[in-house]
């Protein structure tokens, strides 16, 4: 596959990266991270750029890490559960 530019805008910060990915898996891992960051804004009340890209990092290595300790099956279900409740959320808004 060959090499192409995707660029990532978040925080009012522009950045592009040469990758073979696929866009529209970048573009899902940017929605991941926009979610995140979004969290980060609304629960903690932070609206300081860097501080809000620090924790939003912190919490989804938080995820990653539970989700490496985790079984196979615990992992499918907890993605498969998160899933639902992003859809759910996503029609209330």
């Amino acid at each position: 596959m060959s090499s192409h530019l995707y660029t990532l805008s978040i925080l009012g910060v522009n950045l592009t990266v040469s990758t073979t990915e696929k866009v529209e898996y970048l573009q899902e891992l940017e929605d991941i991270l926009l979610t995140s960051i979004e969290d980060v804004q609304y629960n903690l009340g932070i609206q300081d750029s860097l501080s809000v890209a620090i924790m939003a990092g912190f919490f989804l290595s938080d995820r990653l890490k539970k989700k490496e300790s985790m079984g196979e099956d615990e992992s499918f279900l907890l993605e498969t559960k998160l899933g639902d409740i992003m859809k759910l959320l996503n029609d209330i808004t």
